[in-house]
């Protein structure tokens, strides 16, 4: 099976299942003429606030990053259903998906989790959505430079996890999660960057 549209599918039931429960919040936001890019620039404050206050109002600062990606299921929606969905808003909406998770593996050093481990998973995970960005979407039409989607939530799924766990039932897999998650990144980035090669020599010959 191809990991890809496979992922693909299981992205477009979960879509239509969450906006199908977010409806009423949808219309109530509608009429309240809030836009996709205002959820978006307010999780991004948010993102910034979790970090700077969390050494010091460690539950305050947990309730203020939950806001930031509970409001991450409704941009999204949002902007299909007033129907200004847009190539660049998803670059927005991915951009700071990427800030609010990277948030919060920057405070796993305050746990002594290896602090080279965290550098290396905060790039691979870039390079891993880039690649998996570039693979799933040069070819198709694009209302900007490329269609954003990468689908690919699957390798932050495990630190977040592991986040929680820490901070509500003091359970300590963070270092562990990193590692896995960081094997994760990347086997997809070496899949994408191959993947790619393979595509472009056979459209473009060897030299491309």
């Amino acid at each position: 099976m191809d990991i890809d549209k496979f992922l693909d599918n299981e992205n477009k039931y979960f879509r239509k299942f969450r906006e199908k429960i977010l409806k009423p919040f949808l219309k109530l936001l509608y009429k309240d003429h809030i836009t996709a890019n205002y959820i978006t620039n307010f999780r991004l404050i948010l993102a910034i606030a979790f970090f700077l206050i969390f050494n010091r109002y460690r539950t305050a600062s947990l309730l203020v990053i939950s806001i930031a990606l509970l409001l991450d299921l409704l941009d999204g929606p949002i902007a299909r259903y007033e129907h200004f969905s847009s190539d660049r808003g998803k670059f927005l909406d991915m951009v700071v998906d990427s800030i609010s998770y990277l948030t919060i593996i920057f405070t796993f050093a305050y746990f002594n989790v290896n602090s080279v481990l965290i550098a290396v998973h905060a790039v691979a995970i870039n390079y891993a959505y880039l690649f998996a960005i570039i693979k799933k979407n040069e070819l198709k039409k694009s209302d900007w430079i490329i269609h954003p989607t990468a689908n690919s939530t699957y390798l932050k799924l495990l630190p977040l996890t592991a986040f929680y766990a820490f901070h509500l039932f003091d359970i300590n897999y963070l270092e562990l999660s990193l590692y896995i998650a960081t094997s994760l990144c990347i086997l997809a980035f070496a899949y994408y960057y191959t993947a790619l090669q393979i595509r472009w020599t056979k459209m473009h010959g060897k030299h491309f």
